[in-house]
């Protein structure tokens, strides 16, 4: 059996996850997963591919360097900001009614649809494709596809509903990938996309409100009846809540978002004892040091949350499918894993809220276990929709020479205190005294910081990686 390999990249505001299948058959095997911080990429659509195509290219050269290979071919995801959706009816009359309708007129009529829905300015949108929602006969009213084919009739008639989208950001798509001399094999509608590699056959059919949470979009997809009604975005995520911490704080955006990983939570009431907790951050160069609450921290993030879920819950009720959620929400994408987020939403809704990951009877991904994480539910998508496409291979056969390994620089890592609140007046820095010269000791370990071994063990190597500004506790 042959065997084909699939590279997908998931563009987003704030990384880019580029990840490598191997197909055998049905059997889908990932082999590669990295994310790295993304650019010139703004609510999920490139807006600058010059800059986008640095960090990109990087992260394909990376992949060929460790994997041995040559990647030729990527596919990737339509931006989900500034889609609208129209309904899009169409008929066709039957020259034999006594023929039984087939998956090929269906899939006529729907072309039909797409090809004659009037676009105002054809220079500015684009159609993504068109859904179906229901069809009807002189005997049939708003039966679903299933139904309707194998009937017989004098027509058929069909409603759709049309995305369409901005033409520019997918434009710039074709031009990131040119820059890089790769090809774009594929550019899927990713609500469709990620709600396959999430939600189970159940929840599609009794009714589900999909809420996909990245760093710069937000998206609600909603399904009844295996079908998808709804679709809608708004400009705020992850990052929102981040610039909010740093506005806050005026700690620098990336200590932010990971002191957001490590210690946000969407409930300052259900804090217990770390209420009175405070993260403090030590400069060696100034011989200061600031601080955040971490009860301070969760309203600040219990703020910006409340916003955006209240906005989801808006649009829910407008789609007309509110009272049709018999599963609930699903919560899912890279900013779902804020810890109280799910009890939030559910006080919020009134109705069932869960986290949704990527479903892994469909792909294995020994070694990869961010692979199985909210914040990769694009990128399993993607795999899970491009190895349904015969043929496609975005690898070259004859693999590449392996590039000589670089030394690898660390940087010293930042320390986070976390106390309780001092009542005592601070007092001022004792002017520095020269030290006499001592003789040269022999280089021992360095002994071991118990605070940060502490939070290193919640958070992983979380903190790797800010630079000079915070070095070493005072």
């Amino acid at each position: 059996m042959q065997e084909r390999y699939i590279a997908a990249i998931d563009l987003g505001s704030s990384k880019i996850a580029l990840s490598v299948a191997k197909l055998s058959g049905r059997d889908i095997q990932v082999i590669y997963y990295d994310e790295s911080p993304s650019d010139g990429i703004r609510y999920g659509s490139v807006f600058n591919p010059k800059k986008a195509s640095i960090p990109v290219g990087e992260a394909i050269r990376k992949a060929e360097d460790e994997l041995g290979i040559r990647i030729r071919q990527v596919v990737t995801g339509l931006p989900r900001y500034r889609v609208r959706q129209e309904m899009r009816p169409a008929k066709a009359l039957r020259p034999n009614p006594d023929n039984c309708i087939t998956r090929e007129e269906i899939e006529a009529i729907k072309n039909d649809a797409i090809d004659t829905y009037p676009i105002e300015d054809e220079t500015r949108e684009i159609l993504y494709g068109a859904i179906n929602q229901s069809f009807s006969t002189e005997d049939l009213i708003q039966a679903c596809e299933d139904d309707v084919i194998g009937c017989t009739g004098e027509f058929v008639e069909g409603n759709f509903k049309i995305y369409i989208g901005d033409r520019r950001p997918v434009a710039n798509l074709d031009k990131l990938f040119a820059e890089l001399d790769v090809t774009l094999a594929g550019s899927y509608f990713m609500p469709k996309v990620t709600a396959d590699a999430v939600l189970t056959e159940e929840q599609k059919e009794n009714g589900v409100a999909l809420v996909e949470i990245g760093a710069g979009v937000t998206s609600v997809t909603i399904y009844s009846d295996n079908i998808l009604r709804h679709f809608s975005s708004i400009p705020f995520g992850g990052k929102s809540v981040t610039a909010d911490i740093k506005a806050e704080s005026g700690f620098r955006e990336k200590l932010c978002e990971n002191i957001k990983l490590a210690f946000g939570n969407c409930q300052p009431d259900r804090l217990a004892n770390m209420a009175e907790k405070v993260i403090q951050v030590n400069n060696n160069e100034t011989g200061s040091s600031r601080q955040l609450k971490v009860y301070d921290l969760a309203e600040v993030i219990a703020a910006r949350m409340d916003e955006i879920m209240e906005t989801v819950l808006w649009q829910i009720e407008e789609s007309g499918y509110a009272d049709r959620l018999r599963t609930g929400i699903v919560l899912t994408g890279g900013g779902a894993d804020l810890t109280g987020l799910v009890p939030m939403m559910r006080e919020l809704a009134g109705c069932p809220v869960e986290l949704g990951f990527p479903r892994r009877h469909f792909f294995s991904a020994s070694g990869f276990p961010s692979m199985l994480q909210t914040g990769a539910v694009a990128s399993a998508g993607l795999l899970l929709r491009a190895a349904s496409e015969p043929g496609l291979n975005c690898v070259e056969a004859a693999p590449v020479r392996k590039a000589a390994e670089k030394p690898v620089e660390h940087e010293e890592e930042p320390t986070l205190i976390l106390t309780a609140p001092s009542t005592e007046p601070e007092k001022p820095h004792p002017a520095p005294r020269p030290k006499p010269e001592k003789k040269p000791k022999e280089p021992r370990a360095p002994r071991t910081n118990l605070i940060w071994g502490n939070i290193k063990k919640l958070t992983g190597t979380l903190f790797d990686g800010f630079g000079d500004d915070f070095e070493n506790a005072q």
